[in-house]
């Protein structure tokens, strides 16, 4: 018997790809990355209200093929920030993947104890306290996490070295259950991935200002984002509404954090989403040039 604590994973959370060789598709890999971000972007925005989340990789290595990801937290400056920041985001994504692809063909029974909740499928048992089980129920209502998860098992099923796939809390420990593919298909039980080719998703951002434009209109401000050149109009009234009282004065080299609408286009190749236009929602915060921009790393 499998006995799996799903509490475990804090902002740390290993990729275990069981497959035929020490290596695996560049393809499998970014989509099963880039879904699985998009999951736990979807279940912050439900748990976190406040706080955004980075997705990053750490590490990789033979697992036989592991992927580190880490969350990273970060407070954004709206109404939602006085609230407790709750890392539980990695738990919540290993709960629905295990309660949901665990013993095909067994009858599913839950336990609720006071202080936790007992999944028993088959010959494995799935631990989880009963409030990251409430918080796992209430993002699993997303349809857009749901697909988003859904979208990183069928890249997995499509990948002809893939065997099977697990979680684990660190890099030196092997899942306690690797999830077999013959699983994949009938015991995700999520809504399917959307086949649409274009979408739209929200980000909390850091702009660097490289050529503003100092009135109300759709024409396009210039910004650095990510070391990345790109171009978006500010759709935020409230904004122009200080920068018209000079509440706000802006300068080269001045930052926004913003809220900002991403519409994205599939990579027909890849089946990978990429960035194609930018929108500018809300404002958030005016955050001026440093003194010595030439001494920050």
């Amino acid at each position: 018997m499998a006995e799996i604590r799903t509490d475990i994973f804090k902002d740390e959370l290993v990729l275990y790809f069981d497959s035929k060789t020490q290596r695996i598709n560049a393809y499998t890999l970014a989509s099963v990355l880039v879904s699985l971000a998009d999951a736990i972007k979807r279940a912050n925005t439900v748990v976190n209200p406040g706080y955004e989340v980075e997705v990053v990789v750490e590490a990789i290595g033979p697992g036989s093929f592991k992927a580190v990801i880490r969350t990273i937290y970060n407070e954004v400056k709206n109404l939602f920030s006085t609230e407790s920041l709750r890392v539980i985001i990695l738990s919540i994504l290993a709960t629905f993947i295990y309660e949901n692809a665990l013993a095909p063909g067994h009858k599913v029974n839950l336990i609720v104890n006071d202080n936790e909740v007992v999944v028993v499928q088959g010959n494995d048992r799935i631990i989880v306290p009963r409030e990251l089980h409430e918080a796992t129920q209430q993002v699993a209502r997303s349809g857009k996490f749901q697909g988003a998860v859904s979208g990183a098992f069928q890249a997995l099923d499509k990948d002809p070295n893939i065997t099977g796939f697990g979680l684990s809390p660190n890099y030196d420990e092997k899942p306690s259950v690797v999830i077999p593919k013959d699983a994949f298909p009938d015991h995700i039980m999520v809504e399917p991935a959307s086949t649409e080719n274009e979408r739209h998703v929200i980000e909390i951002v850091k702009l660097t200002i490289v050529r503003a434009i100092l009135e109300r209109s759709d024409r396009k401000w210039q910004f650095i984002w990510a070391g990345v050149r790109i171009s978006a109009a500010i759709d935020d009234d409230s904004f122009y509404d200080r920068f018209d009282a000079h509440r706000i004065t802006i300068a080269p080299g001045d930052s926004l954090l913003c809220e900002v609408e991403i519409h994205q286009k599939r990579d027909e190749a890849s089946g990978v989403f990429a960035n194609t236009n930018y929108r500018i929602t809300r404002v958030l915060e005016h955050i001026r040039r440093p003194e010595n921009p030439e001494l920050v790393p």
